[in-house]
């Protein structure tokens, strides 16, 4: 359990060094820069789609290339890696997050945040993680907050079932030593 956390740390750590590299390599040092720069990056340097579309291309390349397949093998790997990667962020929801300083769904605007998958999207685990943080603002009950802990966590728990049955679609089409570099990436136990 502590590699995979470690796992997802340092996929979390690589995908903020490619952002920082990207607002980097920008045309006036991606810090808004002059000429109209903060128009491309958003406003107060969010990410654009377009940004993170180029993040996520980057990524799936730099996957490909240390898995060593071609492109063609990517058409059926890299969907199985995603939605492994996605179904373990989603059981990460809001420690990532509270790393970026955000909340993820309707605070801000729908976006799940940097490390999210589409915008507007929000899986069972966010709405019940945004619910538990909201009802925690006020003054509940403890009945309340039980009621939403326990949907919060019966939430969680079909997203390690579907994250353990992803995981193991991804073993199907990797060979050995495909694998090794998945679990030393923290894509796989």
């Amino acid at each position: 359990m502590l590699r995979k956390v470690i796992g997802i740390g340092a996929l979390g750590c690589l995908v903020a060094l490619l952002a920082v590299s990207m607002a980097v390599a920008q045309p006036g040092g991606g810090a808004g820069g002059a000429g109209g720069q903060r128009g491309q990056r958003g406003q107060r340097g969010e990410m654009t789609p377009e940004m993170m579309q180029q993040m996520q291309e980057r990524r799936a390349q730099m996957m490909q290339e240390q898995l060593g397949i071609t492109a063609e093998e990517w058409k059926v790997i890299g969907p199985r890696v995603e939605k492994v990667q996605t179904l373990s962020r989603d059981l990460q929801s809001g420690g990532m997050m509270g790393m970026f300083g955000g909340r993820q769904g309707g605070r801000q605007g729908g976006r799940r945040g940097m490390m999210g998958a589409q915008e507007g999207e929000q899986t069972d685990v966010q709405k019940k993680t945004e619910a538990l943080r909201t009802l925690l603002e006020g003054s509940p009950s403890n009945d309340a907050i039980k009621t939403a802990l326990t949907a919060l966590r019966q939430a969680k728990e079909k997203a390690r079932q579907e994250l353990a049955t992803a995981q193991a679609q991804l073993r199907e089409v990797l060979s050995l030593k495909q694998e090794a570099n998945c679990v030393l990436n923290g894509i796989l136990d």
